[in-house]
């Protein structure tokens, strides 16, 4: 049990200190699978009236490039950064205007030995699996998402078509 709020864009549940957040768990879960969007559509994840659909959930981009924050290429020999933005673009003619950004999170919390950061930065096209997050300036509320990795197997080497398989289950 929480409250529903807001930060940077993206919905939260919290707790405070008369009403501290409580997590019950149900259970094991099934399978989870990757919802395959392309980066059109994460970057129109809004819908009419605010409502934001995918937002939170596990998703799956294939056939990007990953680059620098500015859309650059990354400097060879480069290595993933914690608390790092990069941009995933489409492997096509218009990926300097089709992107969105992949945000590498600190691990201190997860398992080290499969985390991202530190790993090579591809150069071949990638297929990316993360969560659907969104970060926005203090009043804004729309766009900024952003995809988050949660370990080095969550980029891959690309795979064909987004349409063509299954996310994989991590």
């Amino acid at each position: 049990m929480g409250k529903v709020t807001s930060h940077g864009g993206l919905t939260q549940i919290t707790g405070d200190r008369r009403t501290p957040l409580k997590i019950e768990s149900l259970g094991p879960g099934g399978r989870v699978i990757a919802l395959a969007l392309t980066v059109n559509e994460i970057r129109e994840t809004e819908q009419p009236y605010g409502c934001e659909p995918n937002e939170s959930r596990l998703v799956l981009v294939r056939d990007v490039l990953v680059r620098t924050a500015v859309g650059g290429l990354p400097a060879r020999g480069s290595r993933f950064t914690v608390d790092t933005d990069y941009r995933l673009a489409r492997a096509a003619a218009d990926s300097a205007t089709n992107w969105v950004i992949m945000r590498v999170m600190s691990t201190a919390a997860c398992n080290a030995t499969q985390a991202l950061v530190g790993r090579p930065v591809p150069i071949m096209p990638v297929q990316v699996t993360g969560v659907l997050s969104q970060f926005t300036g203090r009043s804004g509320y729309q766009g900024g998402y952003q995809v988050l990795p949660r370990t080095r197997g969550d980029v891959e080497p690309g795979l064909g078509d987004y349409r063509e398989r299954e996310a994989p289950n991590r």
